[in-house]
């Protein structure tokens, strides 16, 4: 678990102060005072907090805020396509099929359900 500096609220609510290790700024996220003692006894971070959005409990978590998570993803992203562009594929023949006889096309829809699929249609 990152660290994190509780402020209490109210009664029911506490705000936690949380720094975020890649770019150092700080945020506030309001959090539920029970869920957090759920969270801090073992509860998952979504069961604790359902009402926070994914990256507020991302920040509960990792301690990462959503412009670096962002930043973060668009690298990774930018990576993986440009080693994707690299790669020499080769392109292969699209998979045809030949049709010797034209009868299935011609053929109303139940004679084509008696003799292709062998239904018959009342």
């Amino acid at each position: 678990m990152i660290q994190y500096i509780k402020i209490p609220v109210d009664a029911t609510t506490t705000a936690l102060e949380i720094t975020c290790p890649m770019c150092n700024s700080t945020h506030i996220i309001s959090v539920d005072t029970d869920g957090l003692k759920a969270y801090e006894n073992g509860a998952l971070v979504q069961q604790a907090f359902p009402n926070l959005d994914t990256y507020a409990r991302e920040m509960i978590i990792s301690g990462i805020c959503p412009l670096c998570w962002d930043e973060m993803d668009r690298q990774w992203l930018d990576e993986y396509y440009d080693d994707e562009e690299e790669e020499d594929f080769e392109e292969e023949e699209p998979t045809t099929i030949e049709i010797e006889d034209d009868e299935y096309f011609t053929m109303d829809l139940e004679d084509f359900f008696a003799k292709v699929l062998g239904l018959k249609v009342d």
